[in-house]
């Protein structure tokens, strides 16, 4: 159903970009390549770590699966189909609107057109949809701690009304899922992966060790120039 609906964003982003061309209103240079910059590099590792470190989720996945065996498959392939789907946003909104491409790409729609009206409500049922399962990890962290008191109701609308908090006082979208993915995703994705497997594998062999050093080093380098 998410990816339906992104679909109609996207058609949206098509039917936009055809009537910037009708009206030569496309930007005149759009290099795809340029020169490489740490502020820039830092946004792509938080934002990258946000979009595709799924190893909280795949977890409580993995343990509601018939078949857990076949979970590398899953992963492969959402992963996959998630990147398609962001790689043709990307190039498309910003072949359309260039360096005035906005961090959520529906804001570069008219106000009050079809489009952003109905982008802005696609992203609300996306989320509708999508965010019991993205807190699920964290309540069952919440649960385990401190079990049925309060009521598991009351834990959960307790954190969605801190989700909600968060969101009106760091209002850029850019800055909140960078940071967010240079600090959870990085430590989840990374650093811990690698922790782990040092401490509970006796012998790890020489390319084991060097494989997890490389995390390590660009979890904690990538986490510390992006919340810096």
């Amino acid at each position: 159903a998410g990816l339906l609906v992104y679909l109609c964003v996207f058609l949206a982003l098509v039917r936009e970009s055809v009537f910037r061309q009708r009206h030569a209103m496309l930007p005149t240079s759009t290099p795809l390549w340029g020169p490489l910059d740490s502020e820039g590099l830092s946004a792509w590792f938080g934002i990258v770590s946000f979009a595709f470190c799924g190893l909280p989720i795949a977890l409580s996945v993995h343990e509601e699966m018939e078949r857990p065996q076949d979970i590398v498959k899953v992963a492969c392939c959402s992963n996959a189909c998630t990147w398609l789907v962001f790689a043709l946003f990307a190039t498309f909104g910003y072949l359309c609107y260039g360096d005035e491409t906005a961090d959520v790409i529906y804001r570069n729609f008219p106000a009050g057109s079809y489009e952003r009206s109905g982008a802005q409500a696609a992203i609300s049922v996306i989320l509708l949809l999508s965010y019991s399962m993205q807190l699920m990890p964290v309540w069952n962290c919440i649960e385990a701690r401190l079990g049925d008191s309060p009521h598991w109701l009351v834990q959960r609308t307790a954190t969605v009304i801190l989700t909600c908090v968060i969101a009106a006082v760091v209002p850029s979208t850019l800055v909140l899922i960078a940071v967010t993915g240079a600090l959870a995703a990085a430590l989840s994705g990374f650093v811990l992966p690698a922790l782990v497997y040092m401490l509970s594998e006796p012998c790890p062999s020489a390319c084991d060790c060097i494989a997890a050093a490389c995390l390590l080093a660009a979890g904690a380098i990538g986490a510390a120039k992006t919340i810096v």
